[in-house]
């Protein structure tokens, strides 16, 4: 019997691959993490051993115990089956630092560059490997359109036309001013291999996205051949450049370039300046979303991949070398994430600026096993920001609201309880049910340091819980014990949505027949129209628009018992007759909430007052501001004639008794 306080977590030995717990459910249930601490490499380029499977069976008998658990169909092969331009991007790196080492590294810089001047123009190469229109690398011409301090931009001729230059300088301007001093002074400083002092940013349509085109860029990139002369494995460039998208959304542009320049940094500091090998694309790709919360870009682009990962943790793996897809790229970012709460903003510059690489690096520069590293990180990812333990906060945006400090960011897939059976879902909707000895199992599996998150719920007494795990992946379960009928208290970040900030945050549980009030500023001016909230269910959606005075918002929204489940939020502001949406928020949930009363005063009677009360609200509707859901009995949107026959029905009756 383990008898922690609620939100302190124990561990349970499965060295031996099993093990039996008892667990004491009379004022408690318990959250339940599986994690590999696995960390060796599959031989091959990949890096991504097969997953690990193990099984959770409970005891239950005859008490009405429920295990939930979510489940995805395990994959046939570790392997995608194509290579991404990131991974392609890595790959060059790696094999540009082993033909450097072998040649006995880069050589001096340049002699100091001509300066040009506007208008002048310049021919580069771009890579074939990146664009579908091209078979092999082709030379561009470029003009000079605008610089600054620490940049200059190109434009292709082809694209001269469908760019702005205004917008361009503004770009450059805000990079020198912003992202290069604090990106430096970060992770240290970037290549200057033409010794202008200066990074060139080259606008071409080749670099157009294309979904369909498996090396597609869809934003910008940093290519490290094109810092090196053709004799040592480069393209001839000679620069130190990004490649840019002229139709890349203004509002990302920070953090793209944020994100491409922490990898110039991180070549530099490695390859050219020690003689090293280029960074493991896990951590490469993880320091450089990170890169993009220094800046205060957070609410851009990162939230789309903390979302993927946490619906997916048992395929996040950590040290994994394979193409990083959303998950890969969700686990490092978060791990890092966490890694800097606990150890400080200090561990970014060392794990740059040294020859280590992957997880021999992140050990070296903390000075602890991964797997007790990774251990603290996974109980983060469930108790950050809950109220049941302060030490696994994190506390800066974008994971936690800056204001409140609460949690902003989606629990681990929150799995689906049932009565009398756990849910595992993979696709269909499959229901476990207990045996006929009152036993229930669930199965799942986990990567290579990736973990998966089990709710274990009872009604009172004490269960005895086995624990199966493969050997090979080094599994160890963490329990958390949790408040029964527990439901956590998450919020919508305020700057998740471009040009609206919601005050207080937005929750993502709502309860059906209960009103809430949203209310917030935006930031811009020339919206005068609306914000819009746009939740989607597989079988219904709701749409509410809140009108915008004077630079402010307030709505009253509330859920009928016919809108309950788990949604999607779309965020967006309507700005001079266009909205403009956010990524989506995962993961809000609508669930039952008491059904609407006449006994409006809840003094147990259904009398006067209540009819006073229903006199006031009758006529309104829920597009209104002041709309009360209390009041609309048959939850059709409307408090009208058909509410006052529901309420007339009950007039002079006893409610409860």
């Amino acid at each position: 019997i383990h008898s922690q306080e609620i939100g302190e977590p124990f561990r349970v030995d499965l060295a031996e691959g099993s093990t039996t717990v008892t667990l004491d459910f009379s004022d408690r249930d318990y959250q339940l993490i599986l994690y590999s601490t696995r960390t060796d490499a599959e031989p091959g380029p990949w890096g991504l051993r097969s997953p690990f499977d193990f099984s959770v069976t409970a005891a239950f008998g005859n008490s009405q115990g429920v295990i939930a658990h979510h489940r995805v169909e395990k994959p046939s092969a570790s392997v995608p089956n194509g290579i991404s331009l990131k991974s392609k991007l890595r790959e060059q790196e790696r094999e540009l630092a082993r033909r450097l080492q072998a040649s006995g590294g880069y050589g001096p810089f340049a002699a100091k560059a001509v300066l040009q001047e506007i208008g002048n123009t310049r021919k580069f190469v771009f890579p074939g490997y990146a664009c579908e229109i091209i078979d092999e690398d082709t030379t561009i011409t470029a003009v000079l359109v605008a610089t600054s301090e620490r940049a200059i931009a190109y434009v292709d001729i082809a694209d001269i036309n469908r760019v702005s230059k205004v917008q361009i300088q503004a770009h450059i301007d805000r990079f020198s001013r912003k992202t290069y001093p604090i990106l430096t002074s970060t992770f240290g400083d970037g290549s200057d291999v033409d010794n202008d002092g200066k990074i060139h940013f080259l606008y071409t349509h080749l670099m157009d996205p294309d979904p369909d085109v498996i090396f597609a860029s869809k934003a910008g990139m940093f290519d490290a051949l094109a810092l090196l002369p053709v004799s040592q494995g480069g393209n001839g460039n000679r620069s130190d450049m990004f490649y840019v998208n002229p139709g890349l959304e203004p509002r990302k542009f920070d953090a793209v370039i944020a994100h491409e320049f922490q990898h110039l940094i991180n070549f530099n500091q490695r390859v050219l300046v020690r003689k090293g090998n280029s960074e493991h694309i896990w951590l490469n790709e993880g320091l450089s979303h990170v890169a993009e919360d220094l800046i205060g870009e957070n609410d851009k682009t990162n939230h789309r991949w903390i979302g993927n990962f946490l619906d997916n943790t048992h395929s996040g793996a950590v040290g994994a070398l394979s193409s990083p897809n959303s998950y890969r790229r969700g686990a490092a970012y978060m791990f890092l994430r966490s890694a800097v709460e606990e150890f400080g903003s200090g561990i970014l510059t060392r794990l740059v600026q040294t020859q280590r690489t992957g997880i021999s690096n992140v050990e070296n520069v903390i000075g602890q096993p991964i797997a007790d590293i990774f251990e603290r990180h996974v109980l983060r990812l469930f108790l950050s920001g809950l109220g049941l333990n302060a030490r696994f906060n994190y506390t800066t945006p974008p994971l936690a609201d800056n204001i409140s400090q609460g949690r902003a960011f989606p629990l681990p897939e929150e799995h689906i309880v049932w009565p009398e059976g756990g849910y595992q879902h993979d696709g269909y909707n499959d229901a476990v049910k207990p045996d006929s000895s009152g036993g229930l199992t669930i199965n799942g599996f986990v990567y290579q340091l990736s973990s998966a998150y089990v709710r274990i719920v009872g009604d009172g007494g004490r269960i005895p819980l086995t624990i199966t795990v493969d050997p090979k992946g080094e599994t160890r379960a963490q329990f958390i014990p949790i408040p029964k009928n527990w439901r956590p208290r998450l919020d919508v970040p305020r700057g998740y949505t471009p040009k609206a900030r919601f005050e207080p945050p937005l929750p993502v549980q709502f309860r059906t027949g209960e009103g809430i009030r949203i209310s917030g500023t935006v930031s811009d001016s020339s919206i005068s129209n609306a914000v819009k909230l746009h939740f989607e269910h597989d079988e219904w959606e709701k749409v509410i628009l809140a009108t915008v005075t004077n630079g402010r918002f307030s709505k009253n929204i509330s859920f009928t018992s016919r809108e309950t489940g788990e949604v999607f939020l779309n965020l967006g502001v309507r700005q001079n007759g266009v909205t403009y949406i956010s990524e989506y928020f995962r993961r809000i949930t609508v669930v039952e909430g008491d059904p609407p009363s006449p006994d409006f005063d809840r003094d147990g009677t259904v009398a006067f007052p209540d009819f006073i009360a229903f006199a006031r609200a009758f006529g309104g509707s829920s597009s209104d501001e002041d709309f009360d859901p209390a009041f609309d009995l048959d939850e059709n949107g409307e408090i009208g004639f058909s509410d006052f026959l529901i309420f007339s029905k009950a007039f002079g009756s006893q409610v409860g008794s």
